[in-house]
């Protein structure tokens, strides 16, 4: 019985851990920099930070897989950010890029990726090395430029294209294109073909 019950309370135990990693519950910032062992650090957040930079020291949480950087001012992000092999969700949406971030598509893991309320107005071709890429999350975001690339993402479950106002003939190609991920569209205008 008591065997029982020992084996019940591990896998109840297994059964949060496991929850818990999935949904990324997310560590502070001043919380992993005190930490002796940053590459046990699997989540991180420095949303709302009125970041204009990544801070260096980022560079050491190499086990990364979940990164908030949400709701700063960043435009770029650093070199190292290709050396996080093990990330899995990126966000920066409500930032300052002009110009979509090339270093990400230098991550291969990525599955989900929330850039919404940014400013740049194309991806990059090199968008294709995401062949992980589930979801991405351009709410808000002016891109009118999808590259070959794009179209070519395997793995893509779905694509949040609202706040956006895209003609119906631009709509329905991009259905076409991707006719197996669901695309979230604002009601169509005659605005950008």
């Amino acid at each position: 019985m008591k065997r029982q019950f020992v084996i019940l309370f591990y896998l109840l135990l297994s059964s949060a851990a496991i929850a818990q990693q999935q949904n990324w519950t997310a560590c502070s910032w001043e919380v992993a920099l005190k930490s002796t062992q940053p590459d046990t650090i699997r989540s991180i957040t420095l949303a709302k930070n009125k970041l204009d930079s990544v801070p260096n020291e980022l560079a050491r949480f190499t086990n990364l897989e979940y990164l908030d950087l949400g709701r700063n001012y960043l435009e770029r992000l650093p070199d190292f950010f290709g050396s996080m092999q093990q990330l899995k969700s990126l966000d920066l949406s409500r930032n300052k890029f002009q110009i979509f971030p090339l270093v990400i598509t230098r991550i291969p893991s990525v599955e989900r990726l929330v850039v919404n309320r940014n400013q740049f107005d194309r991806l990059p071709e090199s968008i294709e090395a995401l062949q992980n890429l589930k979801y991405i999350d351009l709410w808000d975001t002016p891109v009118s430029i999808f590259p070959e690339g794009f179209y070519k993402l395997k793995s893509l479950e779905k694509v949040d294209l609202s706040g956006n106002r895209y003609s119906p003939k631009f709509q329905e190609k991009m259905k076409e294109r991707l006719p197996r991920v669901q695309i979230v569209f604002d009601a169509p205008c005659d605005c950008l073909d």
